[in-house]
């Protein structure tokens, strides 16, 4: 009897370690399932939607530049943080600006940054734009052929002028430009000014002297054109994402989000 309690007693104990076994898988499997569960309704909750930024296909440090290849800078950044903090996942496409804008009032890019309100002022835009709060401040300058700079006291001393500009591009006092010289790129636009073809350029100031620097060309930079704040562009399709938006923007200024993504291209590679 002895040696029979004895193997019954290690039959059930060894029963009781398979049982223990058996939940222990269980438990585990239950524990990864529950797990990837969660992680796949965390990350649907997290990026809702998709949006498409556009972005200029020629190189405008800090505001956009390529970099090993990528397509990085502020702008970028500015639009992925704040399209993460409202659970929008943001990818970008080049396109030139006129497709922008085009594509913009179809609606196949629901946001885009950093606008004024006042470079989309066609009546066609204004139907289906809203903009955020501010985020960054723009500024524009004259720039002169080599030696050939002369004085802009005000917008009327253009009115006998070949001015040289960006197509896509609305461009503030332009209803006194003698002519408007269109041009694709950032680029052709500078050579244009290098070579006199336009008595003057308007462009940004330091994607200019970016491109001036690494294309060697002879430039005059003059006095500002226009300086404002710029927010983003938000298609009316998407209104109620304005309040979350502008809420994501007042987030980042008081975290110091924008300080860090502005020292951040602060010092690009090529500057």
């Amino acid at each position: 009897m002895p040696k029979l309690l004895g193997l019954n007693g290690a039959m059930q104990q060894s029963g009781y370690r398979g049982i223990y076994r058996t939940l222990a898988w269980f438990v585990g499997v239950l524990s990864v399932a529950i797990f990837f569960l969660i992680s796949i309704s965390f990350s649907s909750v997290s990026y809702a939607e998709q949006w498409v930024l556009g972005i200029p296909k020629d190189d405008r440090p800090p505001l956009t530049y390529t970099q090993d290849g990528k397509h990085v800078g502020l702008i970028i950044d500015i639009v992925s943080e704040v399209g993460r903090r409202i659970g929008v996942e943001i990818t970008t496409e080049v396109v030139a600006a006129s497709e922008r804008r085009a594509g913009f009032i179809k609606g196949k890019y629901l946001i885009e940054c950093c606008i004024i309100e006042g470079w989309r002022t066609r009546p066609e835009e204004q139907a289906v734009q809203l903009f955020s709060s501010p985020v960054l401040q723009i500024q524009d300058i004259f720039i002169f052929p080599p030696q050939q700079a002369f004085s802009i006291p005000d917008m009327a001393a253009l009115k006998d002028r070949k001015i040289g500009t960006i197509r896509g591009y609305s461009y503030k006092g332009e209803r006194n430009f003698g002519s408007r010289i269109d041009h694709e790129s950032v680029m052709p636009l500078l050579e244009s000014i290098a070579q006199g073809k336009v008595d003057v350029g308007i462009f940004q100031r330091r994607a200019a002297a970016f491109h001036s620097r690494q294309s060697n060309l002879n430039l005059t930079f003059g006095p500002m054109h226009h300086e404002v704040q710029a927010g983003i562009r938000l298609h009316k399709s998407k209104a109620h994402f304005l309040s979350a938006i502008n809420e994501a923007i007042k987030a980042m200024e008081k975290d110091g989000s924008f300080k860090s993504l502005s020292d951040k291209h602060s010092t690009w590679k090529w500057q």
